[in-house]
C-alpha cells in the first residue's frame, strides 16, 4: 500500500516528527535495510533521531552482518532492537542480545505475520530463555494467543528483580521526556 501511494522513508520520518509534537511515547520503526542504505547510513540515523525515532528494527539484517549499519544506527542514538525467532538456536541468542538496545522482540511464530500458521514452539519457554541472558524488556506479538499463554509469558522470570518488565519501562533517549502514564 505504501509503495502504491509513493510513501517513502522521508514521509515516515515526517510523520514521526508530527507525532512527536503531541506525544512522547516511544517510537520504533521496523524496516528493511535497503531504505536505510539508500538514504545513507549516517543521514538516515541523523534524520531518524532528529524526527523523534527512539528505536529501529531492521528485519532483514542479522546483527552479524553489516556492522557499519548497526554502528551508524547506534551512533545516531537509536536503540537497535533485534528479533529472536522460535527457530533461533539457543547458542545464537547471546550474540543477538549483544546488539540489542531498548527491548528484545521475540517473534511468537515463524511464517507471515497475521496468517496464523507457522511453527511457534513454547513462547513462555522462549521468553524465559531470553530473560536468562538479558535484563532488557521482552516484547512479543502474542495477542492472538490464549489468555493462559499470555499470563504465562508475563510471569516468566527475569534475571533480577530490578529488571524492566514492559516496554513502558524502556529507557528513554537523554533529553527526551518519558512517556506520560
Amino acid at each position: 500500500m505504501a509503495l502504491r501511494q509513493d510513501v517513502g522513508i522521508a514521509d515516515v520520518l515526517a510523520l514521526v516528527a508530527d507525532f512527536r509534537r503531541e506525544s512522547q511515547l516511544p517510537v520504533v520503526l521496523m524496516t528493511y535495510a535497503n531504505p536505510i542504505v539508500r538514504m545513507g547510513l549516517a543521514e538516515f540515523g541523523a534524520r531518524a533521531h532528529a524526527s523523534g525515532v527512539d528505536g529501529i528494527i531492521v528485519s532483514d539484517l542479522p546483527p552479524e552482518e553489516s556492522p557499519e549499519t548497526w554502528d551508524a544506527l547506534t551512533a545516531a542514538g537509536l536503540d537497535t532492537i533485534t528479533l529472536v525467532a522460535p527457530t533461533t538456536e539457543d547458542a545464537r541468542v547471546p550474540g543477538l542480545l549483544a546488539r540489542c538496545r531498548g527491548f528484545v522482540y521475540c517473534l511468537a511464530r515463524t511464517g507471515v505475520t497475521g496468517q496464523g500458521s507457522g511453527w511457534s514452539g513454547s513462547l513462555p519457554d522462549r521468553i524465559a530463555q531470553i530473560r536468562r541472558h538479558t535484563t532488557l524488556p521482552v516484547a512479543s506479538a502474542s495477542a492472538s494467543r490464549p489468555p493462559t499463554t499470555r499470563r504465562s509469558c508475563a510471569a516468566s522470570p527475569t534475571p533480577s528483580s530490578s529488571a524492566p518488565r514492559s516496554c513502558a519501562a524502556w529507557p528513554r533517549i537523554p533529553g527526551r521526556a518519558p512517556p506520560s502514564a
